[in-house]
């Protein structure tokens, strides 16, 4: 993947979601109170610049996690989904909030089923449950004055089990494409999977159900219908563990609209993309703190990341030419060491012919030299080598040949002059 393009916001990112036109954000400090609040915006993705613009804004009451899409937004906020509608002209409007009155602790993960029928949805008290959503048709309200209002969506949930197993917080959630059955992983590290239409709730317990309006939400949270019964134990499965990274653990996952391509986001910062058969397309460092959120745009070819160090990064995961070689592995690596053993060889023989020529120079210049080019030192070093050689020869000839003797003869006298006891005087 290419170097990522990063622009930041006003607030620390802890969730991100698109429809393929919009891209939502949800993030903050606690509240205003804090210092930095809690935000809930939605934006567009600028091709020129590759970052996104701040198209509109909503109050949400709180961070929104594990942001996800399905003709609506959805997420969940401390114990309660929430549902968020994104409009061209009205922009963000939160439509539905459901689950308060089942959760004891916080969620961490409410997720759409693929046909948009189910929330799926677990967090800190270890139970995943799994909510109907229906969308009745929405009605016009007749205002003062005999106005007509624009007609409101009127969304109601049921709850339809609720699945025990885990020994950890649920961590992420997802349902199948037959909304059969439900994959979760939780903090004690497991991946297991439900039939979780086996599970039912007690007889004679109503389901808890919801049908109220953002307006009116505190008075609809006082007239909810009990909590339901502990449901029967489901069975459960645990079917695989793959290791994205083991030096960092995952935080976030996203999967395209083709379902081609995986998006993961790493506890380092950084964001791996796997194909369909989990082969590695792609690694870039987006983050200094763990990504948050992850959502594919522009028909999967381009993932935006989102983390808490106010960050939010833009990759282009569009696939590079390969060059494509056939042939046997061990006949490249063969090849390759031959041709290795070749360059060694030419560059051994290279530094030898260079070190000769510098040692001829350094001759020349000690022997004053200086006009001589390096074949006149070549040739006269070549012509003393073999002036060397055949002394050398003629020497051991000369030794291995047997010397005559001779006998020195003493200087013959004056001629005529006969040897008299005087001349020894």
């Amino acid at each position: 993947m290419t170097k990522p393009a990063v622009s930041y916001l006003d607030y620390p990112i802890y969730s991100a979601a698109s429809d393929g036109n919009f891209i939502i954000t949800s993030g903050g400090g606690g509240g205003k109170d804090y210092g930095i609040e809690d935000q809930l915006e939605l934006h567009r993705y600028s091709a020129e610049t590759k970052k996104l613009v701040t198209f509109d804004s909503v109050a949400s009451g709180g961070v929104i996690d594990s942001l996800n899409h399905n003709n609506l937004f959805c997420g969940c906020s401390d114990k309660e989904c929430v549902l968020i509608k994104a409009d061209t002209n009205l922009g963000l409007k939160v439509v539905h909030r459901f689950g308060a009155e089942t959760a004891s602790k916080r969620l961490i993960v409410a997720r759409f089923s693929p046909t948009g029928e189910y929330v799926v949805a677990g967090g800190e008290d270890r139970i995943i449950r799994v909510w109907r959503v229906f969308n009745e048709d929405p009605q016009s309200t007749e205002a003062g004055g005999g106005e007509q209002q624009q007609p409101q969506q009127k969304i109601r949930t049921e709850l339809m089990a609720e699945l025990r197993g885990h020994q950890g917080d649920i961590k992420d959630v997802s349902m199948s494409e037959d909304s059969q059955l439900v994959a979760s992983c939780g903090g004690d590290g497991r991946l297991c999977l439900w039939d979780w239409r086996v599970v039912t709730l007690e007889a004679g317990t109503p389901p808890a159900s919801s049908d109220k309006k953002v307006e009116d939400l505190p008075a609809a949270a006082a007239r909810a219908s009990p909590t339901a019964a502990a449901p029967q134990a489901a069975k459960l499965q645990e079917v695989c563990a793959v290791c994205c990274d083991s030096s960092s653990p995952c935080c976030q996952l996203a999967v395209s609209d083709d379902q081609q391509r995986i998006a993961i986001g790493l506890a380092n910062g950084s964001c791996k993309v796997f194909d369909r058969r989990l082969t590695q397309l792609g690694k870039a460092a987006a983050h200094e703190l763990p990504a948050t959120g992850l959502c594919f745009i522009e028909n999967g070819m381009v993932l935006v990341s989102t983390s808490a160090d106010y960050s939010v990064a833009v990759l282009d995961t569009s696939p590079r030419p390969l060059l494509r070689v056939s042939g046997c592995c061990c006949c490249f690596f063969l090849g390759g060491l031959l041709f290795l053993a070749a360059v060694i060889v030419a560059l051994q023989h290279v530094l030898y012919t260079g070190q000769q020529l510098l040692l001829l120079r350094q001759q020349a210049l000690a022997s004053g030299n200086y006009e001589a080019t390096l074949r006149d030192l070549l040739s006269d070093t070549l012509l003393q080598q073999h002036q060397n050689a055949d002394s050398s020869a003629d020497a051991e000839v000369s030794l291995h040949q047997p010397q005559p003797t001779t006998q020195q003869q003493p200087p013959p006298g004056p001629r005529g002059h006969a040897e008299s006891p005087h001349d020894e005087l």
